[in-house]
């Protein structure tokens, strides 16, 4: 199969909600998108996927931030709101669909490297 270019657009918060961190951790999204690849670099993992890894990081993003106080631009502090959104183009989907888990793997797992 002749690889094709994909792309995987994805933003940590909607429009109009601010996207939260901590010191620590750094990017709410960004730390739960990177645990999410973590742990599917497993040759025994099951269901790899770009799908699966960004609704992971999408679901403990929004828990992790409604447990989250946020700073607002007028000091104020409240319950965070973040809800990241993504967007995958077809060529990457059909790309999904007939891709060995292994393959998956290994792509995710040069991409972490880069970090």
């Amino acid at each position: 199969m002749q690889p094709q270019p994909f792309s995987l657009l994805i933003t940590a918060a909607e429009k109009g909600e601010l996207s939260a961190g901590t010191p620590t951790k750094g990017g709410i999204f960004t730390f739960n998108f990177r645990e999410s690849i973590e742990n599917n670099l497993s040759p025994l993992a099951k269901n790899v996927s770009w799908t699966n890894l960004v609704t992971t990081a999408k679901s403990q993003t929004i828990s992790t931030a409604k447990r989250t106080g946020g700073r607002q631009p007028d000091q104020r502090l409240i319950a965070c709101k973040q809800s990241p959104v993504f967007r995958m183009s077809r060529a990457l989907e059909s790309f999904e669909n007939q891709k060995p888990a292994g393959e998956v793997f290994s792509e995710m797992q040069s991409i972490l490297h880069r970090y």
